[in-house]
């Protein structure tokens, strides 16, 4: 019985082989689709630029920094300005200029794209804004970032022609600049105004109380001649102690607003959190404390009695202390990782250094108060004169301070407002791009190298699976069980005689040949026939009978008798009509020219043992 084949890698790979040059034509046509393509396809290239963002917060104008000590604040957060500068480079200003510059609304509805033509659509100048703002790339890696740990900006555009793509990213840059310097000045302009605002205020409020501490000295006659107050001394010193004072918040200010801006910019982590564990850390404390304690001792001693043979002993107990705490400090902030998380050496040495100042300027803070109380004390027991007078010349100290910090920052502020600093370097220029990126020609090639390989696979499958014609041996060996006899073109003569001797010595009586049909196979039925007629047996050419003669022929058929029936094919029917009464039937089947299905339909008709096949190739 014809069974279902079952196909091999190997099989698989041998139906290549039989269909290689339909596997070659069509591997060669995909093949050359890919390089047309490659030919014909629009070409991309693409332009870009790679700038290096500079943390430029401390050399940029920033009215919120600039002012902080002067308002008692902290300034700005610090955030992150790159977000913001990719804003401003891809705003409607910047790509309307770009737009307008190379007539881009004009030269697209002139040359519209096919789907423009099928929509009858026409452009506008915000239909191009949002074209190019899709179309520029700007990507960032940001600082944070572990795996690419830097701060690049790279600029991007494609275009089918490389010269505007070149142009396109280089007038982008220049036109941002621009903006960004226009910004930058009128910025300027604000602060210096911001800031004189408060330096006319500042300075009108200090001659206020310098003119009512003149007048009260006159209304209560009291020299300004500092041997005539009582115990000036003390007042002197209060007054010293607390212009330290005010000097060390001024310093604090502008340490919080450095430290903030590091830990916003670098660290990336909850301050709070780093304060309180620092301030709970138990071994600091205590260090803290014993630092605090010795120095008041010290200044005591240096006021009351400052010959003391103490005073040495104390600075030096002091010195180790303080770089004992030093070093507490260092260590903690070195072994907290979460803290030292995008953070470069620099800016570490920087931030420690910042810390230790800091804590170091708490100590004397706390030093310079504790002992304005006990002044307080001495001085509050002096007449209510010179309580107020007191009063008075605190409020003169803090003001001369403002006063003399918002000139400061005015003069600073007019120096960086001469000196425009851009957020970027310019690390890798634009150039005009020399091959084009699309299409790729290495990743097309490959692709299509791919795409043709499978294709011409699948053909190759389909062609044989469609053909019904017995390919070869091989495969109808696997479809049929068996074959009895091959004659092929090299041995066509022994192998019929063999074939012949077979049907001689066969022990059957009545034997039948027919063959599937197909337009190649009569050649080999014509030599049969000749070989058969040459023989001594009782041979019979069903194929040249008329139907009258034939069932003559099927009516004087004897079993019992030794003879031979040529018919005609097997699907025929006189093949039909003698196939039931032979006891052995030959079926000639041709290679690529016989149909299976032909074959398979008189093949599972009768039982295996009365066939006999010969195969032809």
């Amino acid at each position: 019985m014809v069974r279902e084949a079952d196909y091999s890698i190997k099989d698989v790979l041998y139906i290549f082989k039989r269909r290689k040059m339909v596997f070659l034509l069509v591997f060669a046509a995909v093949m050359a689709g890919v390089f047309l393509f490659l030919f014909m396809a629009p070409k991309k290239y693409e332009a870009f630029m790679i700038l290096q963002y500079n943390n430029a917060e401390d050399s940029r104008l920033d009215v919120s920094s600039s002012l902080a000590s002067l308002l008692g604040s902290g300034g700005k957060s610090g955030e992150n300005g790159i977000p913001n500068e990719i804003q401003k480079m891809k705003s409607d200003d910047i790509l309307g200029i770009l737009v307008d510059k190379y007539d881009l609304v004009n030269s697209t509805n002139n040359s519209p794209s096919l789907y423009m033509r099928l929509i009858g659509k026409k452009v506008n100048k915000r239909d191009m804004i949002d074209s190019m703002k899709k179309d520029i790339v700007i990507t960032y890696h940001r600082p944070d970032d572990i795996v690419e740990n830097t701060s690049l900006l790279r600029i991007s555009y494609k275009s089918s022609d490389r010269n505007f793509a070149y142009s396109v990213v280089k007038t982008l840059y220049e036109e941002y600049l621009k903006k960004d310097l226009i910004g930058y000045q009128k910025k300027s302009q604000d602060n210096i105004e911001k800031i004189y605002a408060l330096y006319s205020q500042y300075s009108s409020e200090y001659e206020d109380i310098s003119k009512q501490i003149i007048k009260f000295r006159m209304d209560n006659k009291i020299s300004s001649d500092p041997s005539s107050f009582a115990n000036n001394s003390l007042f002197e010193y209060y007054g010293q102690l607390y212009s330290k004072i005010l000097t060390l918040d001024e310093r604090k200010t502008q340490i919080d607003i450095s430290l903030k801006s590091i830990e916003d910019n670098f660290i990336k982590a909850d301050r709070e959190t780093k304060e309180l564990l620092l301030m709970n850390d138990s071994t600091i404390a205590s260090t803290k404390r014993s630092i605090i304690e010795n120095k008041i001792k010290l200044e005591t001693l240096r006021k009351n009695s400052p010959n003391a043979t103490q005073i040495p002993l104390l600075e030096s107990e002091i010195e180790t202390q303080e770089e004992f705490l030093q070093e507490l400090i260092n260590n903690y902030f070195k072994s907290n990782e979460k803290l030292l998380l995008g953070m470069d050496y620099n800016t570490y040495k920087e931030y420690i250094s910042l810390k230790i100042e800091k804590e170091n300027q708490s100590v004397l803070k706390e030093v310079y108060a504790s002992i304005m109380k006990k002044l307080e004390l001495s001085i509050n027991q002096q007449s209510k004169t010179y309580e107020q007078l007191f009063d008075l010349s605190k409020k003169q100290a803090e003001n001369e301070l403002k006063y003399k910090s918002a000139l400061k920052v005015l003069e600073s502020e007019k120096i960086k407002s001469a000196s425009y600093a851009t957020s970027f370097t310019v690390m890798d220029d634009v150039f005009v791009p020399e091959r084009e990126i699309y299409p790729s020609k290495k990743s097309t090639v490959l692709l299509g190298f791919v795409l043709a390989v499978f294709a011409a696979m699948a053909v190759s499958l389909t062609v044989d699976f469609n053909d019904k014609k017995v390919h070869d041996l091989v495969m109808f060996s696997k479809t049929v069980a068996r074959v009895d006899f091959i004659i092929s073109k090299k041995r066509r003569k022994i192998e019929e005689l063999k074939v012949l001797n077979s049907i001689k010595t066969s022990e059957k009586n009545i034997v039948g040949i027919t063959y599937a049909p197909g337009i190649k196979i009569h050649e080999h039925i014509d030599e049969m026939r000749k070989i058969l007629r040459e023989t001594s047996l009782n041979f019979t050419d069903l194929s040249g009978l008329s139907e009258k003669d034939t069932y003559s022929a099927y009516d004087l058929l004897d079993s019992n008798v030794k003879s031979v029936y040529l018919m005609d094919e097997c699907n025929g029917w006189k093949t039909s009509l003698f196939s039931g009464k032979c006891d052995c039937i030959y079926i000639l089947v041709k290679e690529k020219s016989s149909l299976v299905s032909d074959f398979a339909r008189f093949y599972n008709d009768f039982d295996e043992s009365k066939i006999k096949i010969v195969y032809l190739g």
